[in-house]
C-alpha cells in the first residue's frame, strides 16, 4: 500500500519542484533596457552666402583676323635696282621703310627737259608781257574804244589772249614738273603702315608696270578676334549700335593665346556686330580690337604671339548686376535648386531664381540670405531635415577653373 502511494506522490513531488525552480530563474532573471541610437550626421561643405554686385563674365572661341590686308603694285614703271632688307616673307616693317627702288634714270632726264621747257615758256610769256606794254600805250594814243572800237579788238590789240595763252603754256609746264617730282618719288615703294610681309612677287632686276603686285602686306598695329554667342547673350554685353552704346564704350575682353583661358592674356574691346549670323551654328558674331596682336604684352615678355588664323580664347566682360549672389554650379541641384543648412544644422531645400547662367557660376537673384550656409558638395542621401555637419569649403575648391567647351565657336552659359 505504501509503495502504491510513493508511486503517486513521488511524481507530483517533481513536477512540483520543476515549476518552483522555473519560477524562481523568471523572477531572477535581469529586466532588458531599451539601447539609445545616435542619429547619423554627414559631413558637408559649405559657403556662407554674401550677396555682392556681379559682373557678369562670358567665355568663347574665336580666330584671329587682320585688318588689312594690302597687295602693293608700282605707281609707275621701270626696273627694280635694290630691294629693302625687310621686304622677305614673314619679315616686319615699319610705316616708311623702304621696300624697293625703281631705276629713275629717266624721270630725271624727263625732268631737265622739263625745267628747259619752263625756262622757254616763262620766256615766251615776258615777251608778250613786254608787247601788251607797247600795244597798251598805242591804243591809248589812238582812244581805240572812243573811236568805235569793240571790246574784242581792244583785248586783241593789248595781246591779252596771248599773254593767257602764255601763261597757260607756263602753267602746264610747272604741272609736268610737279609729276615728274611726283613720278620720281614714287621709284621708291616704302611700306605704308606698319605690316609683316606675308608674299614677295618680285626680284631685282625685273620689270614692273602698275599693274604688277609687288609684295603683299598684313597690317600688325592692329587685329581682329572674331568669336560667336548665342543670341541671347547679346544683351549681357555692351555692343556698339545696339541699344544706344557708343563705338568707344563697348565691351572689355582678354583675350587667351593658344585655346585655353589661363596664362598671359591680351586686352580687347567689342567695336562692332556682324551683319548676319554664323551659317553653321545661327548665332551673333562680334569682332574684338586687339591691339599690335604679333608683340606681346607688356607683363608677359615671352608670351606667345597672336599668329593670324590662329583659335583663341575669350573672356568677355557683360554688365553688372546688384544684390545677386555667385554660386559655383557644383551647388546648383536639378530644378534650380540649392540645399542649405539651416540653424539648427539641419538640410533645407531653396528654390532660386537665377539671373544669369555662367560656364562655371550661376548668378542668383533671390532664394538665399546674407549668411546662409549653402552646400557646394555632395550630400549622399539627402533629404530634408537629415542632421548635417558642416565646414568650409576648402579656398581652391571655391574658385576651381574649368576648362572651356571644345567647340569651334562656343560661348558659356550653357543651361546645367
Amino acid at each position: 500500500m505504501m509503495s502504491k502511494v510513493l508511486k503517486i506522490l513521488l511524481p507530483l513531488l517533481v513536477l512540483a519542484a520543476g515549476v518552483w525552480f522555473a519560477m524562481r530563474l523568471s523572477a531572477s532573471k535581469p529586466a532588458a533596457r531599451k539601447a539609445t541610437i545616435a542619429e547619423a550626421t554627414v559631413l558637408v561643405e559649405v559657403l556662407r552666402v554674401q550677396p555682392s554686385r556681379e559682373v557678369i563674365q562670358l567665355r568663347a572661341e574665336g580666330v584671329v583676323l587682320p585688318d588689312r590686308v594690302v597687295s602693293l603694285t608700282p605707281l609707275v614703271a621701270g626696273a627694280v635696282l635694290r630691294l629693302g632688307p625687310g621686304l622677305e616673307p614673314g619679315a616686319r616693317v615699319r610705316k616708311g621703310e623702304l621696300l624697293l627702288g625703281i631705276d629713275d634714270a629717266d624721270f630725271r632726264l624727263q625732268q631737265a627737259q622739263r625745267r628747259a621747257e619752263r625756262v622757254q615758256a616763262q620766256a615766251a610769256l615776258d615777251q608778250e608781257l613786254g608787247r601788251a606794254e607797247v600795244a597798251e600805250r598805242e591804243w591809248r594814243q589812238l582812244e581805240g574804244e572812243a573811236r568805235g572800237g569793240s571790246k574784242l579788238g581792244a583785248a586783241l590789240a593789248l595781246r591779252r589772249p596771248h599773254i593767257d595763252a602764255a601763261r597757260a603754256r607756263v602753267a602746264a609746264v610747272e604741272s609736268a614738273i610737279a609729276r615728274g617730282e611726283l613720278d620720281l618719288e614714287r621709284c621708291t615703294l616704302v611700306a605704308p603702315f606698319d605690316a609683316v610681309v606675308r608674299e614677295r612677287r618680285v626680284a631685282e632686276g625685273q620689270m614692273v608696270t602698275p599693274q604688277t603686285p609687288v609684295a603683299v602686306l598684313v597690317a600688325t598695329d592692329r587685329a581682329f578676334v572674331q568669336v560667336s554667342l548665342p543670341l541671347g547673350q547679346l544683351d549681357a554685353i555692351a555692343v556698339p549700335g545696339i541699344a544706344g552704346v557708343a563705338a568707344e564704350d563697348g565691351a572689355t575682353a582678354r583675350v587667351f593665346a593658344g585655346g585655353a583661358a589661363s596664362g598671359a592674356s591680351r586686352p580687347g574691346k567689342v567695336v562692332r556686330l556682324l551683319s548676319d549670323l554664323d551659317p553653321l551654328g545661327r548665332m551673333a558674331r562680334l569682332w574684338i580690337a586687339v591691339a599690335d596682336p604679333l608683340s606681346p604684352p607688356p607683363d608677359a615678355p615671352l608670351a606667345m604671339p597672336l599668329l593670324f588664323g590662329a583659335f583663341v580664347s575669350v573672356e568677355l566682360q557683360g554688365r553688372s548686376l546688384d544684390g545677386v549672389v555667385r554660386v559655383p554650379r557644383t551647388a546648383l541641384r536639378e530644378g534650380d535648386r540649392a540645399f542649405v543648412v539651416g540653424a539648427d544644422d539641419r538640410l533645407e531645400v531653396r528654390a532660386l531664381q537665377i539671373a544669369y547662367r555662367e560656364q562655371d557660376d550661376v548668378l542668383v537673384a533671390s532664394g538665399l540670405r546674407e549668411g546662409d550656409r549653402l552646400i557646394t558638395g555632395v550630400v549622399p542621401g539627402a533629404e530634408p531635415g537629415m542632421r548635417l555637419r558642416p565646414r568650409p569649403t576648402p579656398p581652391s575648391a571655391k574658385s576651381a577653373p574649368a576648362a572651356p567647351a571644345p567647340s569651334d565657336a562656343t560661348a558659356t552659359g550653357a543651361q546645367p
